[in-house]
């Protein structure tokens, strides 16, 4: 038998006994992808993309449709803001849910129907009675229109990729390429910032059937990745090379990948095109439920993939096929952020004190470090100390009485609870600039002394010489 006959025969015997098991969408029953990466397990863990933002740059995303509305990622000072007013002053007007840089306004419209297919992909909704359920059904998209028939340039592919960057996004899904030509440096330049700052760049390996780079998935920044059918084997179009670095579902030997389309409509479309948001989609699951992010996130789905064809690495399909059930696995949710100590070790509560007095403590965190101590006396400012653990700072004035000393510590997120010491302050206040010592004082008030009774002698002296020569 063919191996397409056999695809065909085998798709609805492997997916449909799952079908309902995740989801109440009508036509899960065909999305066999979502089966073959554990998509299905992994929604009942919980982890489902939540707080996770994926920009897919591509020919846009239908706004209105049914599967993708909610999980629009939204701009809520410009969704709330004045017409045609840069509310954000982040150079965009009126960009409430992405940015369509092909003709240069806030409405990133799909008329191909490609990059709708990507966002449905990553995060149709799941459990809603409609259509298709996502890889990641929570997590938020972020429509940057950067393809079209006409008008596309690499110059709006640049600004999409900064605009992800400062807009928050944390993962980029980019489902295009050219064979054999690296991209622009300013292109270049743009990727390797969002790298920089943490993004977790995938890409579509192309769909030739040839080992030549494919760009931007062969850059080392971006992870490349190729087609599997729906036996894992490589899809007949999908590119290779030593430079893939996963795979993923994306059709082909008879299979293709079912996902939305413009107008409340589904398409089925094969390609590498379908296999990166598939990638970008488990990572979001592992985000959600880890908080990693870039490289760390990137190393947890190469460790977490299903070795595929030759051990180890391959050309084919990289270090394997991305499992979301395995990665998930993989990783623990991160222990609460508790908040720092601070302590005020020095003057102890209740003692008598004089000053200048430097005051010290210690400061710590039990899951983090601490960033910062800072110190107020009585009902003054808070001013930062030296140093954590230990930390100082100089007390150099204040009125005499009775006055509370307190630190707290800051982690970066949390501050600590307040550390108070009540001293009573003795003496005369003296402005740290004209302190001087008692040995400074006893001095002075005897060189006085000897002056005024120089200046009483002289006088009288000069009164009896007086009396005289009356």
């Amino acid at each position: 038998m063919r191996r397409a006959a056999l695809a065909a025969l085998l798709v609805p015997l492997l997916v449909a006994p799952l079908a309902a098991a995740d989801s109440n969408d009508p036509r899960a029953p065909e999305q066999w992808a979502r089966q073959v990466v554990r998509a299905d397990e992994a929604y009942h863990t919980g982890f489902r993309g939540q707080g996770v933002v994926v920009a897919v740059l591509d020919t846009g995303i239908d706004e209105t449709h049914a599967d993708l509305a909610a999980n629009l990622w939204r701009n809520p000072v410009e969704c709330s803001g004045t017409a045609a007013v840069d509310d954000d002053s982040n150079g965009f007007v009126d960009d409430c849910f992405g940015y369509d840089f092909v003709d240069g306004d806030p409405a990133p419209e799909d008329a191909d129907g490609h990059g709708t297919h990507v966002a449905g992909i990553v995060a149709a909704v799941a459990n809603n009675s409609v259509g298709v359920a996502g890889i990641a059904p929570e997590a938020r998209i972020m429509a940057l229109k950067v393809l079209a028939d006409v008008n596309a340039t690499w110059r709006g592919t640049r600004e999409a990729l900064d605009y992800a960057r400062q807009n928050g996004a944390d993962i980029i899904s980019m489902s295009w390429g050219v064979d054999g030509v690296p991209l622009p440096s300013s292109v270049k330049n743009a990727l390797d910032a969002a790298h920089a700052a943490g993004i977790l760049l995938v890409a579509a390996a192309g769909n030739n059937d040839t080992d030549r780079e494919h760009y931007p998935a062969a850059y080392d920044e971006v992870m490349a990745v190729s087609a599997t059918t729906i036996l894992d084997q490589r899809a007949p179009f999908s590119n290779f090379g030593d430079w893939v670095e996963l795979s993923a579902p994306g059709g082909g030997g008879g299979s293709t990948i079912l996902s939305t389309f413009p107008d409340d409509r589904y398409s089925f479309l094969s390609g590498t095109s379908m296999a990166a948001p598939h990638v970008a989609g488990v990572a979001a699951l592992v985000q959600s439920k880890s908080g990693l992010r870039g490289e760390n996130l990137r190393a947890v789905l190469q460790d977490t993939s299903v070795d595929l064809g030759t051990a180890g690495r391959d050309p084919v399909f990289g270090f394997g096929r991305v499992d979301a059930m395995a990665a998930l696995d993989a990783v623990t949710v991160p222990a609460p952020n508790q908040a720092p100590v601070c302590r005020v070790l020095h003057p102890e509560a209740n003692t008598t004190v004089r000053l200048p007095l430097t005051v010290s403590g210690e400061a710590w965190d039990p899951n983090g470090s601490v960033q910062s101590v800072e110190v107020r006396v009585g009902e003054g400012p808070w001013r930062r100390a030296t140093g954590t653990t230990p930390w100082v700072y100089e007390w150099a004035a204040t009125a005499p009485g009775t006055v509370t000393l307190a630190c707290r510590a800051y982690d970066g997120v949390l501050y600590s609870e307040l550390d108070e010491v009540t001293v009573t302050v003795v003496g005369t206040a003296i402005p740290e600039v004209l302190y001087l010592n008692r040995e400074a004082v006893a001095s002075a008030l005897v060189a006085t002394s000897s002056l005024l009774g120089v200046a009483i002698g002289a006088f009288l002296w000069r009164r009896s010489r007086g009396a005289e020569g009356r």
